[in-house]
């Protein structure tokens, strides 16, 4: 859910448990750790083009694996921030509920509920 917004950038939060789909942007965002343990794995997009719309913004949730070379996970903790590149697919994994906040810009994945939390 988005949280925070500037311009066409949104930082949203977002809750990691078990193992997420795959997504990726055509460009880079990244992720800050806020609470638990959470790992990213990242896979180089064999064929990028194929994959993620060059004219959508944000996130894209992809369907199924795509193909390409892993280029391998990082463990991150609270307080942790990886960068996640442009072309790259990434997933989420988490044993424990964990929470994490995410700079891309807003896209078809974006949720804004503005009205639910902001007061006027």
């Amino acid at each position: 859910m988005a949280v925070a917004k500037n311009l066409e950038y949104v930082i949203e939060a977002v809750r990691a448990e078990g193992s997420s789909s795959w997504y990726a942007a055509a460009h880079d965002e990244f992720v800050v750790v806020m609470d638990g343990d959470i790992e990213v794995e990242l896979l180089q997009i064999a064929d990028p083009e194929s994959v993620v719309a060059r004219d959508k913004k944000g996130s894209q949730k992809l369907a199924g694996e795509p193909a390409g070379q892993r280029m391998g996970r990082v463990k991150m903790g609270r307080g942790h921030q990886v960068l996640l590149p442009q072309g790259a697919a990434y997933r989420f994994k988490s044993v424990k509920p964990g929470v994490f906040i995410m700079q891309t810009i807003v896209g078809t994945q974006t949720v804004e509920k503005w009205s639910e939390i902001c007061y006027a």
